[in-house]
């Protein structure tokens, strides 16, 4: 199965601290790390790391040492680039990571208002599309070339009109507290998906219903990217055609033991534990 991902796709610059600094303080780092990420990008490695044929949409990135070598790490996952993805013209943003030893993790964003977003190159073969919130106008654009081509589509932390033609939205409860956001949002079209760390999961269903999928109990490591893995386990069940609940099995199964992983760990094979 094809997989198209559209997002942000960028180098993450990881570190490792045992605690977080206060102003004017030098804290050392245990570890640092430099992976090919994104709320685009991690989403890809996922589904690669599960064997699905994945092609990446997004922001380009600069003809410079970062730039290439993020478009290198893809490709070494056999991640199809869109056309132009390393530009003379681009801008290589980047984010900085900060990992404490509780598994929490704070995050300085890249601007992404200096990036340039591609258009996506071949819907050939295209069978499942998940779309980023930080891809913006761009993304919402995809949305709808995708929903006119009748394929099931993801959007991870999204919000405004394009939300309508999605066929599952995914939402932090930290970002969106308001039930009844939720609620009014899956009345316009979409399920609604809205995740509480390690609390349960809460679905709105455009008939107005609701349930709850509870994770299972584990000590999370950290929880750098487990959104995006959250939202590529909830791809690939659209992809394998499962329903709703079985989907939202799977990604609350697979990111449990994501976060139980330890820093920055690969995603864990797309099976459901005691199976």
């Amino acid at each position: 199965m094809r997989i198209l991902v559209y997002g942000s796709l960028v180098p993450d610059i990881v570190f490792v601290v045992p605690r977080l600094p206060i102003a004017g303080e030098d804290v050392p780092a245990g570890k640092v790390t430099v992976v090919a990420a994104g709320g685009g990008g991690n989403v890809a490695v996922a589904l690669a790391d599960w064997d699905f044929d994945v092609v990446v949409g997004g922001n380009s990135v600069g003809d410079d040492p970062l730039g290439r070598w993020v478009a290198e790490a893809f490709a070494g996952r056999d991640i199809e680039l869109p056309a132009g993805f390393v530009s003379k013209a681009g801008v290589t943003a980047a984010n900085g990571i900060i990992v404490t030893p509780d598994g929490e993790r704070t995050v300085i964003g890249s601007d992404y208002q200096r990036v340039t977003w591609l258009p996506v190159s071949s819907w050939e073969g295209i069978t499942a599309v998940m779309v980023d919130g930080y891809s913006g106008e761009a993304g919402a654009i995809v949305i709808g070339e995708a929903s006119d081509r009748g394929l099931p589509v993801v959007g991870s932390d999204r919000t405004g009109p394009s939300t309508t033609r999605l066929s599952m939205l995914l939402w932090s409860g930290h970002e969106h507290p308001d039930p009844a956001e939720a609620a009014a949002t899956a009345a316009n079209g979409p399920i609604v998906v809205v995740t509480n760390g390690p609390g349960p999961v809460v679905v709105f269903l455009p008939d107005g219903s609701t349930f709850e999928v509870i994770p299972k109990p584990s000590d999370a490591r950290d929880s750098t990217g487990a959104g995006d893995v959250f939202a590529a386990a909830v791809t690939s069940g659209l992809a394998d055609g499962l329903p709703t609940a079985a989907t939202l099995e799977r990604a609350v199964d697979v990111t449990g033991r994501y976060v139980a992983g330890g820093t920055r760990s690969e995603a864990p094979p797309l099976t459901t534990l005691g199976t």
